[in-house]
C-alpha cells in the first residue's frame, strides 16, 4: 500500500471521529427539547411592546415595572428547566400567565393570547387560562363566539372559582349575543353545580325580574334565602314581588 492511500485512510479516519464526537457532544449538550422548541415564543413574550396609544407615561412605567418582575421570573425558571430538566417546565405556569396579563393590557392582544395558550399546554387540567382567554376575546377583541368555546372550557374543569364565568357567560349571552335562553339555562346550570353560590342564584333572580317572570323570581329569592338568610337582596325582593 503507497503513502498516498495510507494517507486518504487516515484522512477518512479522523473525519468519521469527527463526525461520531460532533454528534455525541451535540447529543449531550442540547437543551430541553420543549423549552428549545418554543425558545421563540418564549423569546418573544418577553419583550414589551405598546400597543394601547391611550396609555400614560405613569401607566407604562407601571406595566413595564411589572413586566420586569415577570419576565425576571420566567427567566429564572428557564434556567431551573435547563439545568435540571422538563419535569420542571410547569414552573413556567405562572410567570406566563402573568406576562400575559401585562400584555394584554398593553394591547398586544397576540402576545397575551399566546402566553394563556402556552401556559394552559402547560397545565392542561387548570382553568384560569381558559377564563383569561374567554375574557381576553369577550372583554378585549371582541370575539364573541371564542369567549363562549374559552368560557365553557373553562367551566368544565372541576375546581372551586369557577362561578364567576357563569356570570361572564351569562352577559355574554344576555347583552352580546341577545340569547335569552342561554343566559338562563347557564345560570341555572352554574345553581346546580355551585348550589352554595349566592351570587348565581342572585343573577338568575334577577334575570326573572326583569323578564316579568314573578313566581320564577319569587321561588329563586326563596332558594337564595335557604342558603344565605341574611341577604337583604333577597328580603327585599321579596317584600316587593312577594303580596
Amino acid at each position: 500500500m503507497n503513502k498516498r492511500k495510507i494517507l486518504g485512510i487516515i484522512i477518512t479516519l479522523i473525519v468519521v471521529i469527527f463526525l461520531i464526537s460532533g454528534f455525541y457532544y451535540f447529543n449531550k449538550t442540547e437543551k430541553p427539547a420543549n423549552v428549545n422548541s418554543s425558545q421563540t415564543t418564549l423569546e418573544s413574550l418577553m419583550k414589551l411592546e405598546y400597543i394601547k396609544t391611550d396609555l400614560t407615561d405613569a401607566q407604562k412605567e407601571k406595566y413595564f415595572q411589572d413586566f420586569q418582575v415577570f419576565k425576571k421570573e420566567l427567566e429564572e425558571k428557564i434556567a431551573v428547566i435547563e439545568t435540571q430538566g422538563n419535569q420542571n417546565e410547569t414552573f413556567l405556569y405562572w410567570p406566563l400567565i402573568y406576562l400575559g396579563g401585562v400584555h394584554r393590557d398593553v394591547g398586544n392582544f397576540a402576545k397575551a393570547q399566546a402566553a394563556f395558550m402556552y401556559a394552559q399546554k402547560l397545565q392542561p387540567g387548570a382553568f384560569l387560562p381558559y377564563g383569561n382567554l374567554g375574557e381576553l376575546y369577550f372583554r378585549y377583541i371582541k370575539d364573541y363566539a371564542k369567549a363562549e368555546e374559552y368560557y365553557l372550557k373553562a367551566i368544565e374543569i372541576p375546581g372551586p372559582y369557577l362561578e364567576m364565568y357563569y356570570s361572564e357567560l351569562y352577559e355574554l349571552y344576555r347583552f352580546f349575543l341577545n340569547d335569552e335562553k342561554k343566559a338562563e339555562n347557564i345560570l341555572i346550570s352554574g345553581s346546580v353545580k355551585y348550589p352554595e353560590q349566592t351570587d348565581i342564584l342572585a343573577n338568575l333572580a334577577l334575570h326573572y325580574r326583569q323578564l316579568q317572570q314573578i313566581p320564577k323570581a319569587i321561588e329563586t329569592y326563596k332558594k337564595l334565602l335557604k342558603i344565605y338568610p341574611e341577604s337583604i337582596v333577597a328580603k327585599q325582593a321579596l317584600a316587593e314581588l312577594d303580596k
